[in-house]
């Protein structure tokens, strides 16, 4: 009987008279940035449309700027070559230099005076090229990824750049006409309107809701359970990520300045969508324009910093929430931000009510709201939203 001890011997003989078989090297040195490219967005998962266009856009620009060498000669020095000449662009292009092409651009663009583009654009514009890289680094079609460890002069990696807006700055916000003088809102106001731009700010400042989130919101969406008026982001819902998902209370703040009333308007009128004049671009972006518009405004009445923005209204419901304060839990949840202990993978979360309960605490005293609730009491809704749709 043959022992298993011998039966291993035999089966090592067998393996040690086996020949080697080269199975070829994985190596594409002739392999163009334009083929990693497309090699890129046919990865699973695959990118996202936007991403997409916009890593193609930025790898463009860049074989303009270095030429189109293969993905294996790209050197650190090319990257940190291409990163400052992105950082010498001005942050408002001049009209007549946006069709121009990549070197081009830079050279007419030299010594023109104002603000450079912000470092998290410069960041965005180096990552592209980054994840290319890391892609063919991973799949070992180059030998060394020349893109890892590239830094960007200014760049916060926790907020990208971003602050919450001081509460001076907050109180100049809320008291500008955009709030306080309804009467002088424009029927059209580039392709966003004021009544929307104001829901937009409202709904951000007091629940910190990405502007996406809000601007995409159905009006089958907008309902009420329990006596609680709240958004359901959930399965129909274009959000960042899964959990995202989630039920939003509307603050009593916003419901006293006839939220309902514009609600109840708009189904009268046979609309589907929260805000009908935002119009998706052709990343089915619905809040591209709005977000820019909005930034405008905060550059034209607060501020010019580049750290403030839209999206600091997210900084400051979760700050303002801490304050008052709100259990962690809970502020995750009106926020969409995923729990990071054991526990928070049990259950479903807090309760509607709950949640309306606590949102509720937190007042945002620099605003005036009996000022913001006098002139938005002065509003004709059905004008309103009739000039808008």
């Amino acid at each position: 009987m043959t022992s298993a001890i011998e039966r291993e011997q035999a089966d090592l003989r067998v393996l040690a008279s086996t020949p080697f078989r080269s199975t070829g090297t994985r190596l594409r040195p002739d392999m163009l940035l334009g083929e990693l490219l497309t090699e890129w967005k046919n990865k699973t998962p695959a990118p996202g449309q936007q991403g997409a266009h916009e890593t193609g856009t930025t790898v463009e620009d860049f074989i303009d700027f270095a030429g189109d060498i293969p993905v294996a000669q790209i050197s650190g020095d090319h990257l940190y070559n291409f990163r400052d000449a992105v950082a010498s662009l001005p942050k408002a292009m001049p009209l007549a230099h946006r069709a121009l092409t990549f070197s081009a651009r830079v050279a007419a663009c030299r010594g023109l005076p104002g603000p450079m583009v912000a470092p998290a654009s410069v960041k965005r514009r180096v990552g592209h090229l980054q994840a290319l890289l890391t892609h063919a680094f991973n799949q070992r079609w180059i030998e060394m990824n020349s893109g890892s460890g590239i830094r960007i002069e200014g760049y916060t990696k926790n907020t990208g750049g971003r602050r919450p807006f001081l509460d001076d700055e907050l109180a100049t916000l809320f008291s500008s006409d955009l709030f306080l003088r309804p009467e002088k809102w424009s029927e059209r106001r580039e392709s966003v309107g004021d009544l929307t731009l104001a829901w937009l700010f409202l709904l951000g400042l007091t629940n910190g809701s990405r502007i996406e989130e809000i601007g995409q919101t159905e009006l089958a969406n907008v309902k009420r359970d329990g006596g609680v008026l709240y958004l359901d982001l959930g399965a129909d819902a274009v959000v960042k990520n899964e959990t995202s998902r989630r039920l939003i209370p509307i603050h009593d703040l916003v419901i006293a300045l006839g939220f309902e009333e514009y609600v109840a308007t708009l189904r009268t009128a046979g609309q589907t969508r929260l805000f009908p004049d935002l119009r998706p671009n052709r990343f089915d972006k619905l809040c591209q324009a709005a977000s820019r518009v909005a930034n405008r405004l905060i550059d034209k009445v607060v501020s010019h910093d580049p750290r403030i923005a839209f999206h600091s209204l997210r900084h400051n419901f979760k700050d303002l929430a801490r304050d008052v304060p709100i259990e962690k839990y809970i502020v995750e949840q009106i926020m969409g931000h995923a729990g990071i202990s054991t526990g928070d993978k049990y259950g479903v979360g807090a309760r509607l009510k709950t949640l309306k309960r606590e949102l509720d605490r937190v007042t945002f005293e620099m605003v005036d709201w009996t000022a913001v609730k006098k002139a938005f009491a002065s509003i004709d809704w059905e004008k309103s939203v009739g000039a808008r749709t």
